[in-house]
C-alpha cells in the first residue's frame, strides 16, 4: 500500500525520508511504499508499527498502522463473465473457440473468484496473477487486466494455457483452443504480376479472412479463364512459387488457389471475400530473347562501373570468366545494380531488362529488393560474408517467323558477380602515436637507417578494412623516404602491421603516425 503525505505548503518539494519502526512485520520503500510482511499470532504486538516521514528540514509526520490477520484463498475458479451473472460460466479443461466462420469468436472477460477456507468468498485478503503459459507463436493475449478481471483476445490458431494465481499460492487453469475457419481468400495483388517474360519466378501470396487461418491450400494454374484447361507455360507448386517456362504457346495464364480443407476458392479485384466464385487472377505472358547481358554497379551514379564479363552468345568467351566478377559493399551501405541488353534479338520485341530474373545465393548475407526501375536492383547487405547474384534471360536459338509457337527452342543466358559484405571499422587504435627516435651512426660515423614496427587493431571483430599508413615529420609534412602513405590488408586478428623506415634521423626529430 502507498501512504499519502500531506505537505505544509502544499507546493513544498523537500525530499522526504522513510522509515519504520517494525521491520520485521513491514518494509516501506523509499517512496512510501509498505510491504506487510505476516500475521504474528503468537506476539500481538508485533503487528502494531509506526510509519515515519522527515523532510530535509527536520520536519516529522508519524503514522500508527496494525496488521490484521488475513484471510488467505483455499480455492481459485475461473469463469467467463456473461452479462447476467446466473449465466457464468465456469471454465475448465479446455475451451474450443472459432475465430472464422459466421459469428468469429473475438475474446471473453474472465474473472477469478477466491474462496476460503471456510467455504465463503468475501473477506479474503489475496491478491490474484493472471498468466498465460509459453507458447511459439502468441496465441492468447490478455488484456484489460484488473485484479481478478481480465479479457482474454484471439491472436494466432493453436492452444494456450490461463492460469490465475492467489497469493496463497492456490491457483486455477483452462486451455483455450483457437481455431480459425476459412472465409474466403484473395490472391496478393501486389505478388502477382500483370506481366511476366519467359524464365522468370514468382512466389504469389494470399490475403486470408481471417488472417490467423491456416489452412494447407492448393494451387493451380489454367489456360483458359473458366480453369478447364491445364496451363502448359507455367508451373506452380504448392508453394505459390510460380515459373515460366522458357519458350510459350500462349499470352496469358490464369493462376487459381484454394483451401484444401473446404476447397474455397480466391478472387480478386475486390470482389466480397464471402463471394467464393472460380474468380481467377490473369497474368500475362510475353517470349523474350536477348543474346547477352552485362550487369553496371550503378550505386555511384556518375561514375557507373561494370561488375561482370559481356557474354554474347556465339563468342569464345568462357564461360567461367563471369564468376570472376567481383564487388564490395559495406554493412549497412547499399549497392544498386542494373542489369542491361547486349544486342537484343531482331524481331522480338521483349528482350528488355524487363525479362530478367535475379537469383541470390546466400539470403543471410544480403538481400535483393527491386528497384523502381526495369531491370534494377538493390543489394542490401545483412551480415559479413560473400553471396553469389545472378542474372539470366532467355534466347530462342530456333524459330519459324510464320509460326513462332510451333518452332522454337530456348536455352539460359546468364551473367553472374559476387558481392562481398565488409564489415567497416568503427574504431582504430595505434600501439605508437608518436615516434621519438635517437641518431645511429657506424664506425665511419654515417648515419644510420632505421625502421619502427606499427600496428593497428581495428574494431569491432571481423572488419576487413584497408588501412592508410601516414608518418609526418615535426613540420607536419610526409616523410620522404619510403614512408609515404601506405595500404595494407588486414590479419585475422583484425590487426594491420606496417614497418616505417627512416633513412637517416637526426637529433630531435619527432615523427607523428
Amino acid at each position: 500500500m502507498k501512504r499519502w503525505l500531506e505537505k505544509d505548503p502544499t507546493t513544498a518539494n523537500d525530499d522526504i525520508t522513510w522509515s519504520i519502526s517494525k521491520t520485521s512485520a513491514a518494509t516501506i520503500s523509499n517512496d512510501g511504499f509498505v510491504t506487510v510482511k505476516k500475521y504474528d499470532s503468537k506476539k500481538p504486538a508485533n503487528n502494531t508499527f509506526t510509519v515515519t516521514a522527515v523532510s530535509e528540514l527536520g520536519k516529522t509526520a508519524t503514522a500508527t498502522l496494525t496488521v490484521g490477520e488475513g484471510k488467505p484463498a483455499n480455492e481459485v475458479k475461473i469463469y467467463e463473465d456473461k452479462a447476467e451473472p446466473e449465466e457464468d460460466v465456469l471454465l475448465k479443461g479446455t475451451v474450443k473457440v472459432d475465430a472464422g466462420g459466421d459469428e468469429p469468436w473475438t475474446g471473453m472477460d474472465v474473472y477469478a473468484k477466491m474462496i476460503a477456507k471456510d467455504g465463503t468468498d468475501y473477506g479474503i485478503t489475496d491478491d490474484i496473477t493472471w498468466s498465460i503459459g509459453k507458447t511459439k507463436t502468441e496465441i492468447i493475449r490478455l488484456t484489460n487486466v484488473a485484479g481478478t478481471e481480465a479479457t482474454l483476445e484471439p491472436v494466432n490458431v493453436g492452444t494456450a494455457k490461463i492460469t490465475a494465481t492467489a497469493t496463497s499460492g492456490k491457483k486455477a487453469s483452462f486451455s483455450v483452443k483457437v481455431s480459425a475457419a476459412l472465409n474466403g481468400l484473395i490472391v496478393d495483388v501486389d505478388t502477382a504480376p500483370t506481366d511476366a517474360f519467359t524464365g522468370q519466378s514468382f512466389t504469389l501470396g494470399v490475403e486470408r479472412d481471417p488472417e490467423m487461418n491456416n489452412d494447407a491450400l492448393t494451387w493451380s494454374v489454367w489456360a483458359d479463364e473458366a480453369c478447364t484447361q491445364k496451363s502448359k507455360d507455367v508451373t506452380i507448386n504448392a508453394k505459390g512459387v510460380l515459373k515460366v517456362k522458357n519458350t510459350l504457346q500462349a499470352d496469358a495464364v490464369y493462376v487459381k488457389v484454394q483451401s484444401k480443407k473446404d476447397k474455397k476458392i480466391a478472387n480478386t479485384d475486390g470482389i466480397d471475400k464471402n463471394t467464393l466464385g472460380p474468380q481467377t487472377v490473369r497474368i500475362g505472358l510475353n517470349q523474350s530473347s536477348i543474346n547477352g547481358i552485362a550487369v553496371t554497379n550503378i550505386t555511384n551514379a556518375k561514375d557507373p562501373k561494370p561488375v561482370t564479363k559481356v557474354w554474347l552468345e556465339g563468342t569464345k568467351q568462357k564461360k567461367e570468366d563471369i564468376n570472376k566478377a567481383k564487388t564490395d559493399i559495406r554493412i549497412p551501405v547499399n549497392g544498386v545494380y542494373q542489369a542491361e541488353v547486349i544486342e537484343a534479338v531482331e524481331g522480338w520485341d521483349n528482350g528488355t531488362v524487363e525479362s530478367f530474373s535475379w537469383t541470390n545465393s546466400n539470403s543471410k548475407v544480403a538481400e535483393m529488393v527491386p528497384d523502381e526501375k526495369a531491370g534494377t536492383v538493390i543489394i542490401k547487405p545483412l551480415a559479413k560474408g560473400t553471396t553469389k547474384i545472378t542474372v539470366s534471360g532467355i534466347k530462342v536459338t530456333k524459330w519459324n517467323d510464320d509460326a513462332k509457337t510451333s518452332a522454337k527452342t530456348a536455352k539460359v543466358i546468364k551473367a553472374q558477380f559476387t558481392v562481398n559484405v565488409i564489415q567497416p571499422t568503427t574504431s582504430l587504435k595505434l600501439n605508437k602515436t608518436d615516434i621519438v627516435l635517437y641518431p645511429k651512426a657506424n664506425k665511419q660515423g654515417v648515419m644510420q637507417k632505421q625502421s619502427v614496427s606499427l600496428k593497428a587493431t581495428m574494431n569491432p571483430k571481423g572488419a576487413a578494412d584497408l588501412v592508410n599508413w601516414t608518418v609526418l615529420d615535426k613540420n607536419g609534412k610526409t616523410v620522404a623516404e619510403g614512408v609515404l602513405t601506405n595500404k595494407t590488408k588486414a590479419s585475422g586478428k583484425n590487426n594491420v602491421n606496417y614497418k616505417v623506415e627512416f633513412a637517416a634521423p637526426a637529433l630531435g626529430d619527432v615523427y607523428t603516425v
